[in-house]
């Protein structure tokens, strides 16, 4: 006998209208209907209060029933899955919000060279001007210099970055090392900045003030840490170019069309 005519038996047996049934299963009687005219099955916990109404042991609930025995091992199976997927979807969110919170304590949300791609440089030259100093009466007149300013996109995931990422870090007499800097943001994110290399020419006591003949560099960590250790080991003072890898050569951004009139 399948489990639908058990239900209709015994639910005449005790009396029970499938309305009264439905009451004391806390479903719908038309679901009590649907079981007893073999169009679905109780679910596992519905099988097992059931049992305790009806005083019938599972087994002799489910006997000879192939149909809702095989419902039943899929449904558990399927509630398993749920369960494995829903363990491993929590390790992994917990995953990576700490890889994200470890980033920010650490280092925050710095690019790289291989993290960014160079979309468009622009160049902008200043001419020669004059100037009064503001603690004298001397005139003097600022050599011309040039601003550039780089355009880039990155892929790296859970950065987000703002109109103006990039910033001076360091300077010599033949190049500018720049370093990107964003914050981490878990969902989203703006991917597009620049870096904006202004002109230091009015800090006239300032070694290395001009931009001319200087090629830019983006600050590079490994290279950095190895510049640290020549340091610790007594040798000379590193260059930009030996703690950076280079973005644009000086020589390359002679030939950019100047932007200043645009």
């Amino acid at each position: 006998m399948n489990i639908g005519k058990i239900i209709k038996q015994k639910r005449t047996e005790l009396k029970l209208t499938q309305e009264d049934l439905a009451k004391e299963l806390f479903v719908s009687r038309q679901l009590i209907s649907k079981w007893e005219n073999e169009k679905s099955y109780p679910d596992l916990e519905q099988v097992v209060k059931l049992s305790d109404r009806f005083d019938l042991s599972l087994d002799a609930l489910l006997k000879d029933d192939e149909d809702i025995v095989k419902e039943l091992t899929f449904e558990t199976a399927k509630k398993k899955i749920f369960k494995v997927l829903l363990v491993l979807l929590t390790i992994a969110t917990i995953s990576l919000l700490s890889i994200i919170g470890f980033g920010m304590y650490t280092d925050g949300a710095f690019l790289e060279y291989d993290d960014i791609t160079v979309t468009n440089i622009e160049k902008r030259i200043l001419p020669e001007k004059t100037v009064s100093l503001p603690w004298s009466e001397d005139v003097i007149t600022l050599p011309a210099d040039v601003e550039t300013t780089i355009h880039f996109k990155t892929e790296k995931p859970f950065v987000d970055l703002s109109k103006r990422s990039g910033l001076r870090n360091n300077v010599d007499d033949q190049g500018i090392e720049v370093y990107i800097r964003g914050e981490y943001k878990l969902f989203g994110g703006n991917k597009e900045s620049t870096i904006v290399i202004l002109s230091q020419r009015e800090n006239i006591f300032e070694e290395h003030n001009s931009n001319i003949e200087k090629s830019i560099y983006l600050m590079d960590k490994k290279k950095g840490r190895k510049a640290i250790q020549m340091m610790e080991d007594d040798m000379a003072f590193p260059s930009v170019k030996d703690i950076s890898k280079l973005l644009i050569s000086w020589e390359d951004i002679e030939k950019l069309p100047d932007t200043s009139e645009e």
